[in-house]
C-alpha cells in the first residue's frame, strides 16, 4: 500500500511540473514581459487555483489582458 502512495506523490508532483511548465510556456510567448515579470506572473497564477482555471480557459488576447493586471496590481482574485 505504501508504494499507491508514492505514486500519488510522484503523479501529484509531476502534474504540478507540467502546470508550471505550461504556464511559463503560455508566458513566454508574451515578449513584451521580461523574465522576472513572466517568472513573478509564473508563481501568482500557479499558487491559485481558480486563476489558474480561469487563465488556461481564456483566449490568447485575453490572457495578456489577465497578465498585464496581474503586473500592474489590478487583479485582485
Amino acid at each position: 500500500m505504501r508504494w499507491w502512495k508514492t505514486l500519488k506523490i510522484l503523479s501529484r508532483d509531476n502534474n504540478a511540473s507540467n502546470q508550471r511548465k505550461a504556464i511559463f510556456n503560455a508566458l513566454d510567448t508574451m515578449k513584451e514581459l521580461g523574465v522576472e515579470e513572466k517568472i513573478s506572473v509564473s508563481k501568482f497564477i500557479f499558487n491559485n487555483t481558480k486563476d489558474l482555471k480561469l487563465f488556461f480557459s481564456l483566449t490568447d488576447i485575453n490572457k495578456i489582458f489577465m497578465v498585464k493586471m496581474i503586473v500592474e496590481d489590478r487583479y485582485h482574485s
